[in-house]
């Protein structure tokens, strides 16, 4: 049993992946194996974890896995295999957002012969999050996606504006 910061995360649908969390000072390695567990077990971790704000608050439980993989490494491998062993500290809706708001992927750069533009409508992992696109120019429509380029080079500034119960969040491109 541990209580941990969550330093970084990138979770995999698929196959093996670590996280790193910050227990008593030192990064230590969780790791969340599918050949350990259910399919159902997985996949109710990967939610948790999908969701997870790094910064957020921890307790977890787990089998330490690797104590110092060599004399000189001083790193610890704990394997996570149920979501119950995980345990989240209740995080704002603007926390939320903002971490809602880091999956989002959107073209910086249009050239001449691009004539759309796909803009997401859900972020995965953040579906309970409400998304919607406001355009700073006409040249291109957020409910289309359609680009109608100038003559010269034109910046538009895309607003994404998330929203969540009563609290909304706004990220430019």
């Amino acid at each position: 049993t541990g209580h941990a910061t969550l330093v970084s995360i990138t979770v995999s649908d698929t196959k093996a992946y670590s996280f790193t969390a910050r227990v008593n000072g030192y990064d230590t390695t969780l790791r969340v194996d599918p050949s350990y567990m259910t399919t159902e077990e997985f996949e109710a971790i990967n939610k948790i974890l999908k969701t997870a704000v790094v910064g957020a608050s921890f307790e977890f439980n787990g089998l330490m896995t690797a104590f110092g993989y060599s004399a000189s490494s001083t790193s610890t491998q704990i394997q996570i295999a149920k979501a119950s062993d995980l345990k989240f500290a209740e995080i704002s809706d603007e926390d939320y957002l903002v971490a809602a708001s880091k999956k989002i992927v959107v073209s910086t750069s249009l050239g001449f012969a691009v004539d759309s533009i796909e803009l997401p409508t859900t972020i995965e992992g953040f579906e309970d999050v409400k998304l919607t696109w406001v355009s700073s120019s006409t040249l291109i429509d957020v409910t289309t996606g359609k680009v109608t380029h100038d003559t010269l080079d034109t910046t538009v500034t895309l607003t994404a504006k998330l929203a969540i119960n009563t609290t909304e969040y706004e990220v430019t491109y």
